[in-house]
């Protein structure tokens, strides 16, 4: 892709217009923002980590299985491309590793997140800390592994996960449907900060 073309002169001979559409919507990017972190956080790409410098970062780490003529055979080849993107609030950058010929990669720690990190640091220095931007319609909570469903206290094999405010899963039923969420724990029922009844739109009175 590109933005304009000039000639040996500067003069701009070819420029394309370009008109931003939004694809998805603000709750769903900071939800796959979230999840991409975690990738960095506790993921396979760990060893990109930028909390020492106190900078939030996100990315993917990847690979492919390709062929390569082994003595006039084609014969595939695992782990013949690995890369990672990574972001953070100031850059996007992506790393890829590959041989000419196809031929597989040997590692004993994925490399291209230690790659990336190395390439980011630098790109860094003197630049504040900065949070990504989040949607206020996005909340955070635990989540039951194995229902998929809201944790409640029987769950004991749980992750955080990340909700629009308007679709939040039940409390997980596979393990007591009747049992309240950990976020209803009666000794902080007064500092709750969710207020369910407008997530959802409805009106206490009316219902009364």
């Amino acid at each position: 892709t590109y933005t304009h073309v000039t000639d040996s002169e500067g003069n701009t001979i070819l420029e394309k217009d370009t008109k931003q559409v939004r694809v998805v919507s603000e709750q769903t990017a900071t939800i796959l923002n979230k999840m991409l972190q975690t990738v960095v956080t506790q993921g396979t790409g760990a060893a990109a980590n930028l909390s020492a410098i106190g900078m939030p970062a996100g990315g993917k780490t990847g690979s492919s299985t390709g062929t390569k003529l082994v003595n006039g055979v084609l014969t595939p080849v695992d782990n013949n491309n690995l890369w990672f993107v990574g972001y953070t609030p100031y850059y996007i950058t992506g790393v890829w590793m590959g041989y000419d010929d196809n031929s597989e990669i040997y590692y004993s720690v994925y490399p291209t997140p230690k790659l990336w990190k190395n390439i980011m640091l630098p790109l860094h220095e003197g630049l504040e800390p900065k949070q990504f931007e989040e949607n206020e319609h996005v909340i955070e909570m635990t989540y039951c592994k194995d229902s998929g469903e809201i944790a409640v206290a029987g769950c004991t094999n749980t992750a955080v996960g990340w909700y629009k405010d308007t679709v939040v899963p039940s409390n997980c039923t596979l393990h007591g449907s009747t049992q309240s969420s950990r976020y209803d724990d009666e000794d902080e029922e007064e500092d709750d900060p969710f207020d369910w009844g407008s997530f959802f739109g409805r009106d206490d009175e009316e219902e009364e």
